[in-house]
């Protein structure tokens, strides 16, 4: 793939313009893992399909999970019940789709839309309300030295 970055002053590889919104990944590893995390995600992340930076509009920002075999696969389908189970409708994902402001969720196939690292200062940091601690943003180095989390080639990285 090529880079993908946040809005930058050169506009270059803009993941808005490209149709890109802003995941976290996650690789649950079986479907009891995964169970937990699609309750988790509709209780606590989005619950009722609306996120809680509700200041953050515009498609980059819409909710959407990124899963392999998308909304078809097993764990798209534990997404979909899940979200059925919180009132929340569970569409399959097609790329540059519109911002939702409540009750609707993109299942997207990872084999098709695959996750883009952005920038390392926008890996554990604060929201622009909520204050997640010191042992939340000293992940960064630690991911960082451990090469985890790498260098994009993107402006401000």
């Amino acid at each position: 793939g090529g880079r993908v970055c946040y809005h930058n002053w050169q506009g270059d590889a803009d993941y808005g313009r490209m149709g890109h919104a802003e995941v976290v990944s996650v690789a649950p590893q079986d479907i009891d893992a995964a169970e937990r995390l699609a309750s988790f995600y509709f209780t606590s992340v989005c619950p009722g399909g609306r996120r809680q930076d509700l200041q953050d509009r515009g498609a980059e920002y819409r909710p959407l999970v990124g899963v392999p075999g998308g909304i078809k696969g097993k764990i798209g389908q534990e997404f979909a019940a899940a979200a059925q189970k919180n009132g929340v409708v569970a569409v399959e994902g097609a790329g540059d789709d519109d911002d939702q402001v409540g009750g609707k969720v993109y299942i997207m196939d990872t084999a098709n839309f695959p996750f883009h690292q952005a920038e390392i200062y926008h890996q554990f940091h604060d929201d622009m309300v909520e204050r997640y601690g010191g042992v939340y943003n000293a992940r960064r180095q630690a991911l960082v030295t451990a090469g985890v989390i790498k260098q994009t080639g993107c402006p401000g990285d």
